[in-house]
C-alpha cells in the first residue's frame, strides 16, 4: 500500500514534468554514447543520464549540475555492462598465415563478450528512479525513453 501510494506521487510528477517533451527522431541528435562534459559513458561506473527534453547526455557528477543550471527534471539513466563469454573447451590451431578470418589465419568470431543495458526514468534534483520499461507510466514518455534506449547516438 505504500509503494502504490509512493508510484503514484512520483507519477503525478513524471505528468507535471512531460509538458514539451517530443520523441527523438533518426533526425535528432542524441548523446547517448558519452557525456558531452567529460569521457563518461554508459560503462562508466556511474553510467550515463540522457535529457529527455535536450538529449544530451551527462555523467553521475554532472547531472544534478547541469538540472539545476536548466531546470530539467527528466532524464534517463543508462547503465551498460560487459561480461566476459566463456571460451570454448576446443583448442585454437596457431595460425600459419597473417590473416583475419580465413583458414590457417588469425581467427575473427565476433564479440567476445556479452552486452546488457539497464534504463530507467530518473527525475532530479531528488535522484528518484523509476525501471524501464514500466507500465504505469504514461504511454507518451515510455516512448520517448524508447527512443533514447534505441537511437543510435549523436557520435556516430
Amino acid at each position: 500500500r505504500l509503494y502504490r501510494l509512493y508510484m503514484e506521487t512520483l507519477l503525478d510528477r513524471v505528468r507535471a514534468s512531460m509538458r514539451g517533451l517530443v520523441p527523438a527522431t533518426e533526425y535528432d541528435k542524441v548523446y547517448n554514447d558519452e557525456c558531452v562534459l567529460s569521457f563518461d559513458s554508459p560503462f562508466s561506473p556511474g553510467g550515463l543520464y540522457v535529457s529527455l527534453r535536450t538529449y544530451l547526455g551527462f555523467g553521475a557528477q554532472h547531472v544534478q549540475a547541469a538540472s539545476m543550471r536548466s531546470g530539467e527534471t527528466l532524464y534517463v539513466h543508462l547503465q551498460k555492462r560487459r561480461t566476459l563469454r566463456p571460451k570454448s573447451d576446443a583448442p585454437d590451431a596457431a595460425p600459419t598465415k597473417m590473416a583475419l578470418g580465413v583458414e590457417g589465419g588469425f581467427s575473427v568470431d565476433g564479440p567476445q563478450y556479452d552486452e546488457s543495458t539497464e534504463a530507467a526514468l530518473v527525475l532530479m534534483p531528488s535522484g528518484e528512479r523509476v525501471p524501464l520499461p514500466c507500465q504505469e507510466l504514461p504511454e507518451f514518455v515510455s516512448t520517448c525513453c524508447q527512443a533514447i534506449v534505441t537511437h543510435v547516438g549523436a557520435m556516430q
